[in-house]
Order: C-alpha cells, then sequence, then structure tokens
C-alpha cells in the first residue's frame, strides 16, 4: 500500500502518530485474492484508554460490535485500544490472531510485540478450534437455500441485487475455509507462515460459481465448501479431539419383560446378585389418564473413554444377559468427566445435537414413606409446574428392602 496514505488517515481519524502503537494491513491483499481496485483493510492499535468495552454478541465472547471506517474510497479500517485488542487474542479472534503474524511488509507499524505476547498468555489450542468451526458455522449460515429461483420475492429482486448477493456470500464462505486454515498452521507450528495456501480453493469456488453464476450454481459451491470445510474439521479433531470424553459412564440396560413378567424379573435378580449391575424398575407416566408403562433395566458404572467404551459396555451387557431380550443400551456420562463440553457453542460446534442431552434427575428415598403418599403429592406439584417433554419414575430396589424413586425429567436440550 501507499504508506503516505498513512497520515492522511490519522488525520481523518483525528490520531496522532504517538497515541498509534501498532497498525496492520490485512485482507485480500495479503491472501492473494485481491483485484486492482480491492478495498484494503487496516487495524490500528491505539494506547488510548477511553475505548468503550467491547459489546460481543450473545452466544459467547467472540463476534463484537464495532465501527468500519471507509476512506479515501480505498480504506476500511477499525481502531481497537491495546486492552480491546488483548481481550481479542485472549478469545481467540482470528481476525486480530492472525494481524500479530503477517509478514513484516503488512505491519506498517509496530512498536508492541503483539505476537510474543499472544504466544505467552492467549495462545490456545481449543480456543482457536472453537472460532475456527464458530467461523465456519457462522459463514454456511450466511447461505439461504429457500431462497430460489421460483421464490417471488427472490424474482423481484434487480439482477444486480442478486449478483452482489452471491458474490458477498462466496466471499465469506472462503472467510470459513480459510480460518480452518490458519488454525491447522497455529496449531501444527504456533504461527500462520502461509497465508496464501488454500487460495486456490477460492478459485475452484468462482470456477463452480460462474459469472455471472445464478442460485444453481451458488448451490454446487456451498456442496464444495461443506466437503472442504469437513476435511478440513476431520484434521482439527485430530489435533484437538473435542468428542473424547474419559472418565466414569453409567449404562442402563432396558429388558423386554411382557412376556411372563414376574419370572422374568426374578431371573434378572439372580443375573445381578453379587455382580456391578443394579436392578431397576422403571415406571412411565405417559400423560394418557391413569395408563402408567412399566420398564425393567440394570445400571452398572465402567471407567474408559468415549467412543471406544461404546463396544465394550456392549459387549460385556450382551455376554452377561445373553438370555434376555435387550431392548436398548442408554449409556451416560458423569458431568465431571474430562473433555465434557463447558459451553453451549461447545456442544454446537462439537457435538451431534441427535445424540445428547441433559436429565434433571432427583433422588427421592420413600425409606419413611412407605405408601408413597409424599412421592404422589411431589410428582403433582413438578407436573403442574414444569413442561417437560418426558416424565418418568425409577424405583431402585436394594436388597435392605428399602425403596428409592429416582424422578427423571428429560428437558431434552438440544443445542
Amino acid at each position: 500500500m501507499d504508506r503516505s496514505d498513512i497520515q492522511l488517515i490519522l488525520n481523518h481519524l483525528n490520531l496522532s502518530e504517538d497515541c498509534v502503537a501498532n497498525i496492520y494491513h490485512h485482507g485480500s491483499w495479503v491472501y492473494g485474492t485481491n483485484k486492482p481496485n480491492s478495498d484494503r483493510d487496516i487495524f490500528i492499535i491505539t494506547r488510548s484508554f477511553y475505548q468503550n468495552p467491547l459489546q460481543f454478541w450473545t452466544d459467547f465472547d467472540y463476534f463484537h460490535q464495532h465501527e468500519v471506517y471507509k476512506l479515501l474510497d480505498k480504506y476500511d479500517v477499525c481502531i481497537y485500544s491495546i486492552e480491546n485488542f488483548e481481550i481479542l487474542l485472549e478469545n481467540s479472534y482470528l481476525m486480530a490472531v492472525q494481524c500479530v503474524f503477517l509478514p513484516d511488509e503488512y505491519k506498517i507499524k509496530e512498536d508492541i510485540d503483539f505476537r510474543q505476547i499472544y504466544l505467552d498468555k492467549y495462545y490456545d489450542i481449543l480456543g482457536l478450534k472453537r472460532a475456527a468451526f464458530y467461523e465456519m458455522y457462522r459463514d454456511i449460515k450466511l447461505y439461504n437455500p429457500k431462497t430460489n429461483s421460483d421464490d417471488p420475492l427472490h424474482n423481484s429482486m434487480p439482477n444486480e441485487h442478486r449478483q452482489s448477493r452471491r458474490k458477498h456470500v462466496l466471499k465469506n464462505l472462503f472467510h470459513g475455509i480459510r480460518y480452518l486454515d490458519f488454525v491447522d498452521q497455529l496449531i501444527q507450528t504456533k504461527s500462520i507462515y502461509d497465508y496464501k495456501r488454500v487460495t486456490y480453493i477460492f478459485n475452484q469456488m468462482k470456477e463452480i460459481l460462474g459469472d455471472p453464476g445464478d442460485q444453481s450454481s451458488m448451490k454446487c459451491v456451498v456442496e464444495f465448501v461443506r466437503a472442504k470445510s469437513d476435511e478440513f474439521k476431520s484434521r482439527l479433531d485430530t489435533l484437538v479431539p473435542t468428542d473424547n470424553i474419559t472418565g466414569t459412564f453409567e449404562a442402563q440396560i432396558t429388558f423386554d419383560c411382557t412376556q411372563n413378567p414376574e419370572q422374568v424379573i426374578e431371573k434378572l435378580k439372580r443375573a445381578c446378585e453379587n455382580t456391578k449391575y443394579n436392578l431397576l424398575l422403571i415406571q412411565l407416566d405417559t400423560k394418557q389418564g391413569n395408563k402408567r408403562l412399566q420398564q425393567f433395566m440394570t445400571s452398572s458404572f465402567h471407567c474408559g473413554e468415549y467412543p471406544s467404551i461404546v463396544q465394550q459396555i456392549k459387549e460385556e451387557a450382551h455376554q452377561h444377559f445373553q438370555e434376555f431380550n435387550i431392548i436398548r443400551i442408554k449409556i451416560k456420562s458423569s458431568t465431571s468427566n474430562v473433555c465434557i463440553p463447558q459451553k453451549d457453542i461447545d456442544m454446537k460446534l462439537f457435538w451431534n445435537k441427535g445424540r445428547n442431552y441433559f436429565e434433571f434427575n432427583y433422588h427421592l428415598s420413600l425409606k419413611n414413606d412407605p405408601q408413597g403418599e409424599q412421592i404422589e403429592h411431589y410428582v403433582f406439584s413438578i407436573r403442574t409446574k414444569a413442561v417437560p417433554l418426558w416424565f418418568n419414575y425409577i424405583i431402585k430396589f436394594d436388597w435392605l428392602n428399602t425403596i428409592i424413586i429416582i424422578i427423571n425429567i428429560d428437558f431434552a436440550l438440544f443445542l
């Protein structure tokens, strides 16, 4: 860029050179995706202590409100105080992180070595993976498959607007791919050594879209990007596993006791004696009048790592209970296990929402309530105050002739 423009930019922003610590030139001119008339993206880091606190989006502290100054018909300028810029680095905000690893030619001014500060204080491989997955998640959402050539609203748009929209989506989809690549480099080398490593993918995307392109070719671009995204995510999953849970797991095995239930129960009791398997009775309230269903299951605890422990539990169950008809094996992880997602955003980005949910369990002893009057009152109270998707009782027998009832309320918190 023309270095003589820097003073003009500072004058427009009423900034003196003394109050500016760092100036970074990033964006398409660095990635090799620019055109001769492309705007240039500038980050200015100031020594000011008066910049307002960052206002982050509600899902987690990453994307935030910020002002972009469009100057001299060719510069898009963002200004951050030193304190706010460090917050962005701490949060693995990739637009900020990429700046500190820029080649020297794109560091217009660098009084503070944020690269070393980042590596010493804020480098976080899980945070980097979370950021890259979220960038890709956000960029994919920009594509709206409901907008098609048969949509009257779509047809009413000026052709120039549709083309502009497609270019915007194309650009952001590539941003997602590029950030996945940056994080791959950062995790493996603690650096971004090649800003143009995936530029060829952008060229492939443009070829698939065509000029000017249409909704059909845009759909092909999105499918191509999803495939490339899956490749990068798979590589990052290998580098930073986020779905391997280590610790204690409870296995609940449900049996078919519809035929000769009394005989099956007695047989199950004998099969569970002097083993790690505890026999449970489930009373299911179907909310259909007074109709209740009963199921019989066992509970056992196992130590290991998910997902490999799944096959281990399955084999043990079928071997020990080979004389019984097993309906289902449910595996529950302890919340204290290692690598349990700590944030809602991790559930959204790293986990299959179709196989994970939370349960709220209430354990009540009926030792002093042999007639069950207290439990009936408690169940009625919960039913009138909550709106669960499923409600059941687990009646657990111990061998001291006491009964414990566990009320399970599955709110099915799919994230």
